[in-house]
């Protein structure tokens, strides 16, 4: 397995496409196995970046209870999404991190591809979550948001079974908008491989004033695109000479700096409920 995990920096090179989520589910349980998928999430191939979904060890942790206590003592990352228990569909029981991978791929995919919409509160079909022996686990909401509380995600039963969780594994040791929401972290994964996939072929052109221009706004032609499809809040690119001291240029290095808003996930929504007696007192009127 860990052999296998190894390869994964062949895929781009072979294939041309650029892994977004690695998992490897019946494995990632073991902490090795998590660590090591973890350690390819950051600058694959030299420049792309992903999520692990990882799955808590259900032996281990056979309660709610002592998910959060297991996660924190092995993943505490921003670039893993921890997932607790199992789901069962009939007799078939699937480890969460495989059925997590299939919901945002089919999340992704119904938004052209694009990674800006959760995959929590999603129906995945399960007609019971369970420990890997089989055992039923049953969660109320309030017991699912503890777990998402410590940065782990779950399955819940709310009108069929669904995904239950937004938050990486890096929460709440670290609360920054754009490390903590699955959502927001993928976006800014998926703009840096973009960026990275989309200029490559400008490397070692000519460092002049076009080059720079070109950039800008190939740049920002996609990115007011993004904005007006709903994706972003706003999003901007620019070239700053304070970013780039001669020192710099003299080596052949230019850098942008980029401001890039994708929306968070609508973690709640709450109506108020107020009594007004002044329409009793209308509809009483004569």
């Amino acid at each position: 397995i860990l052999e296998g995990i190894e390869r994964v920096r062949n895929v781009y090179p072979t294939l041309t496409v650029t892994p977004c989520i690695l998992l490897a589910p019946g494995w990632s349980q073991k902490v090795a196995v998590g660590k090591a998928l973890l350690a390819k999430t950051q600058k694959l191939n030299g420049m792309f970046h992903c999520m692990a979904y990882l799955d808590v060890d259900c032996a281990e942790a056979d309660d709610y209870q002592k998910v959060v206590g297991w996660k924190n003592k092995n993943y505490i990352d921003k670039n893993a999404y921890v997932l607790w228990p199992m789901q069962a569909i009939g007799e078939k029981i699937y480890h969460l991190s495989s059925v997590a991978g299939a919901l945002t791929a089919s999340t992704d995919a119904s938004h052209g591809g694009n990674p800006a919409t959760s995959p929590s509160n999603q129906i995945c079909n399960a007609t019971a979550a369970v420990l890997e022996d089989g055992t039923e686990v049953v969660l109320d909401l309030e017991q699912a948001n503890l777990l998402n509380a410590g940065g782990v995600t779950t399955i819940l039963n709310l009108n069929g079974f669904r995904l239950w969780g937004n938050y990486t594994a890096v929460y709440p040791t670290n609360t920054d908008i754009k490390d903590a929401f699955l959502s927001v972290k993928r976006m800014f994964d998926w703009q840096g491989n973009t960026f990275a996939l989309t200029f490559f072929q400008k490397v070692d052109s000519l460092m002049n004033r076009r080059l720079i221009d070109s950039v800008i706004d190939t740049e920002n032609i996609r990115l007011n695109a993004l904005q007006a499809q709903g994706f972003l809040a706003g999003a901007s690119i620019a070239y700053r000479e304070d970013l780039n001291p001669a020192t710099e240029l003299l080596a052949g290095n230019i850098k942008f700096i980029q401001k890039y808003t994708p929306y968070p996930p609508a973690q709640s929504i709450t109506n108020v409920l107020e009594y007004d007696v002044d329409m009793l007192t209308q509809a009483l009127s004569e």
